[in-house]
């Protein structure tokens, strides 16, 4: 132990060591807090909280030697420790509730933030939450929780604005791990490697990718829309509480049921409003009537025309007329499923066309060759559905309605009324 003058200030071993470098720059310990002060510190420094009313009054009636080592005790077993300790971990794992970008949709990641806070308060050894986070889903038979953990790889940014490249979206989140990982475990910019040898650190432009092969096997999907319109989606998992697992079971064995006594009519209206008036037991939502009411229209509108959705059966000369693209999403086709829903009684027909705003572009294009090419494309297919509805006599009683994003309509114009025109 060092020599130090105050030999009766140091309260444990490390406590000499602070005196002596103290002294040696000719300073002096200050004076213990007051008591109320220490409990506030360890309170705030613990579980981020301040101290009850209660819990100061105690601390400043009990002087006893242990009484500070019983207040630590107290606060570290508290579920508030693993809160309060988790929030500068969820900072390096870049932890949000939404996508970021330019929607920056909702993002179900909580159960994550759950599993850092139980982690933490139940003491798992360092080399254990590595593992959970980095590759806890390949760990053989992989708990819930192990995949759950793994959430750290999947707080990356995800880019779901209109016209983004998928692959490169991909990329992007690829390059995230690789930089957050070296981030956080080997506390290096490893990202200077991405383009170049590290100018600094032992770290080459070949080992950047080798670190990034590792998580280039990832899942992912692409999520469709059509138009061009395209993004990456991160997995999914179902964790549903005990309750909700009963009562999907629930929903699950009557569904069961019913197929077993109709077979027949398994996808029947009466089917889908028993396991509706079920799944409205379970959920308790103050809004599910309303909306069991649009699913059963929607349903009664698509199985009494099964044939609706089947361009395939129209002859050569329609598709023609309105340059529809079998198999593949496009305004032409909606042109033409329109016409079909006049046929058989419909008076209100919406057309939107999404690529006007110049999302449904590829990234090469510029604006100068987009809207020539969406002009001629929606063009030919409204004059197409115009003309048909004439042939045929139904224009006079059915309402088109042209909508877009480059030039909204009163019906679409948004909820703040915001003005979309040129």
């Amino acid at each position: 132990m060092p020599p130090v003058a105050l030999a009766g200030w140091s309260q444990n071993p490390i406590d000499r060591f602070v005196l002596a470098r103290l002294e040696r720059e000719g300073l002096r310990p200050s004076p213990p807090a007051p008591r109320e002060t220490l409990i506030r510190r360890l309170s705030l420094d613990l579980i981020g909280l301040p101290p009850t009313l209660a819990e100061v009054d105690a601390f400043l009636a009990d002087a006893g030697a242990g009484t500070v080592h019983a207040v630590v005790d107290r606060l570290m077993a508290s579920p508030h420790f693993g809160e309060r300790w988790a929030r500068p971990w969820l900072d390096l794992a870049r932890y949000a509730d939404t996508h970021g970008y330019e929607k920056d949709n909702p993002r179900s990641i909580w159960k994550y933030r759950d599993w850092v806070i139980a982690a933490l308060n139940d003491d798992m050894s360092f080399r254990q939450f590595t593992i959970a986070q980095i590759a806890g889903d390949l760990l053989p038979d992989a708990t819930i929780d192990q995949q759950i953990a793994t959430g750290f790889h999947r707080n990356t940014l995800l880019n779901q604005e209109g016209g983004v490249d998928d692959e490169d979206a991909r990329w992007q989140t690829l390059v995230d791990r690789v930089n957050t990982t070296a981030t956080v475990w080997l506390g290096t910019t490893l990202g200077c490697a991405q383009c170049h040898n590290h100018k600094f650190d032992p770290f080459t432009h070949e080992d950047y990718y080798r670190l990034l092969a590792f998580f280039d096997n990832a899942e992912y999907r692409i999520a469709e829309f059509g138009q061009g319109e395209s993004w990456v989606e991160e997995p999914e998992i179902e964790i549903p509480t005990a309750d909700q697992a009963a009562g999907a079971a629930a929903i699950r064995g009557e569904l069961a049921d019913l197929r077993a006594r109709r077979p027949a009519r398994r996808d029947s209206l009466d089917v889908i409003r028993a396991l509706n008036e079920t799944h409205r037991a379970v959920m308790g939502d103050p809004e599910i009537d309303t909306r069991i009411a649009s699913y059963e229209m929607a349903y009664r509108m698509q199985t009494s025309v099964p044939e609706l959705m089947n361009i395939s059966s129209e002859p050569d000369s329609i598709h023609a007329l309105y340059g529809t693209e079998p198999g593949r999403a496009s305004f032409a086709n909606n042109c033409l499923l329109a016409r079909r829903l006049v046929e058989r009684g419909v008076r209100f027909v919406q057309l939107y066309h999404w690529g006007w705003d110049h999302h449904g572009t590829s990234s090469a294009d510029d604006i100068a060759t987009a809207l020539p090419r969406l002009c001629e494309d929606t063009a030919r297919a409204s004059a197409a559905l115009i003309r048909d509805l004439k042939q045929r006599g139904l224009l006079d009683e059915t309402l088109v309605i042209w909508g877009g994003e480059f030039g909204r309509t009163a019906m679409n114009e948004g909820r703040n009324r915001e003005v979309h025109r040129p």
